[in-house]
């Protein structure tokens, strides 16, 4: 079987600080999502996808996770662009934008990728994720 190789760590995120506990945000929780927020241990992560919501709404909505995101001292990523990710106050991007996403694009940014499979999970580490969500 094939071993993906993988970068030295990146130096945005370590063992120390990466979240155990991770919530992923849709539709399906945005009625709970407050609560579900502030159940979270200290310290977890957060990825905000809301894919169903309109820009506007979408963007008003992740001012929300954001707000409660910190009072929890969580990890923030948005499903978005680096530039988005900056622009709207996130710790990260989660996503793979098809491999597009480039360690220089991602400077100061954590960046979690979702792998499916052995093929997706070696991409990711050629491209420099530093989290790796396996679904």
């Amino acid at each position: 079987m094939h071993q993906p190789r993988f970068s030295d760590p990146s130096p945005q995120i370590s063992r120390q600080i990466c979240p155990e506990i991770w919530l992923m945000t849709d539709a399906r929780n945005d009625e709970r999502l407050e609560r579900s927020i502030k159940a979270l241990p200290r310290g977890s992560g957060i990825v905000f996808r809301h894919y169903h919501l309109a820009p506007d709404a979408r963007r008003e909505r992740f001012e929300e996770v954001r707000y409660w995101a910190r009072r929890g001292g969580h990890i923030l990523l948005l499903s978005g662009s680096p530039f988005q990710a900056r622009q709207w106050g996130a710790d990260g991007v989660y996503g793979t934008d098809g491999g597009a996403l480039r360690r220089y694009q991602m400077a100061g940014l954590i960046h979690g990728a979702p792998v499916h499979d052995v093929r997706e999970i070696a991409m990711a580490g050629q491209y420099g994720a530093d989290l790796l969500f396996l679904s």
